[in-house]
């Protein structure tokens, strides 16, 4: 147990900072009037322009994501503000390619099956449907290896920087 002659209470100084629009502080209205718009071009995974900071204020579909696993970022297109809700780390989603390589084992067991028999045209139909399952489970496959693999990745690492970017407060 502490006794109260241990404890003393220091006085410091912290910075906070806040977005002004004109003369005033950016307020929660004004922040869900900001149009948002996606900050990463998720196919090249660039930038789509200068990320300011962000802000811990999330709404409507997003109410239930939470800092630091998301972060509500402010940034600058052209002349104009844009806002982006971003997750800070993309999961891998294993559990995806396995099922992808079950259903792969379990066709190729079918197509197997169906190749060993006396060719008759319903068997040969039902064949070619198993071969043309298969080849698209193997493309899903290969786009699910591509994301764990490459996508996440650069993903993750182009999003950490956003983390040191500025937080700002927002007055009610």
């Amino acid at each position: 147990m502490l006794a109260t002659e241990q404890v003393r209470i220091n006085t410091m100084q912290v910075e906070i900072k806040s977005m002004m629009v004109g003369k005033k502080q950016l307020t929660l209205s004004l922040m869900r009037q900001i149009i948002e718009e996606q900050l990463i071009d998720e196919k090249e995974l660039l930038f789509r322009g200068v990320p300011w900071g962000h802000v811990n204020y999330f709404w409507g579909d997003d109410k239930h994501k939470t800092y630091p696993s998301y972060i509500n970022v402010i940034w600058q297109k052209g002349d104009v503000l844009r806002r982006s809700v971003i997750a800070m780390e993309l999961p891998c989603q294993k559990y995806l390619e396995n099922g992808c390589h079950r259903d792969i084992a379990e066709l190729s067991k079918q197509i197997e099956y169906y190749s060993q028999l006396n060719t008759h045209n319903s068997f040969e139909k039902r064949l070619e449907a198993y071969t043309r399952e298969l080849m698209g489970r193997q493309t899903d496959l290969l786009a699910l290896e591509y994301r764990r693999n490459t996508y996440i990745p650069k993903y993750n690492e182009l999003v950490q920087p956003l983390k040191s970017l500025d937080h700002f407060y927002i007055t009610v």
